[in-house]
């Protein structure tokens, strides 16, 4: 997951620059943007478990248990997550690992430190566009892409993992 922060941050650095290149050409060439915003990124992020079929913000462990709903203006979402701005790469690090420490784990024979939970950590990225129309119409919109990175909980076979009780029922 590091490595994918650090590419998608590296990335967007670089398209940073092409779009204030960008800007600094149409500026230097008489034409403004319709908005002063266009180009911008926006990047926040959401880290959630599903323990015991119920729905924990990682980021905010004191938050009750959350509900899955559905509207047609957001499709589906979890109601009342915590979504956190991110800066950089090293930023968003931080942030996985401050909700890994909230994160259901126990020992088992197979694993000393085995998840007991699936965990969702979901990078979401904005950008302001600008589309300029044949006949010189400009529209701003803006384009939104979610990663979602899964770890599922640990998929060890029961008989060999020596489970009983609350720990087996975790795992079926």
């Amino acid at each position: 997951i590091p490595r994918c922060l650090d590419f998608i941050f590296a990335s967007l650095q670089r398209r940073k620059r092409e779009t204030g290149e960008r800007r600094k050409s149409l500026v230097s060439s008489g034409s403004t943007a319709k908005s002063d915003n266009v180009g911008d990124f926006h990047c926040s992020c959401q880290f959630l478990e599903v323990y015991m079929e119920q729905i924990h913000d990682l980021l905010d462990p004191a938050c009750p248990v959350l509900k899955v709903r559905e509207n047609l203006d957001q499709g589906v979402f979890v109601e009342g997550v915590v979504e956190e701005d991110i800066l950089d790469a090293s930023n968003a690090t931080s942030l996985l690992s401050l909700g890994e420490k909230h994160r259901h784990v126990a020992a088992t024979a197979m694993n000393h430190v085995s998840s007991r939970s699936h965990a969702i950590f979901t990078l979401k990225l904005s950008q302001v566009v600008e589309n300029i129309d044949e006949d010189g119409t400009s529209t701003t919109k803006t384009l939104v892409s979610k990663f979602n990175l899964v770890d599922l909980a640990g998929s060890e076979r029961q008989q060999d993992t020596q489970t009983e009780g609350s720990r087996l029922k975790e795992a079926s």
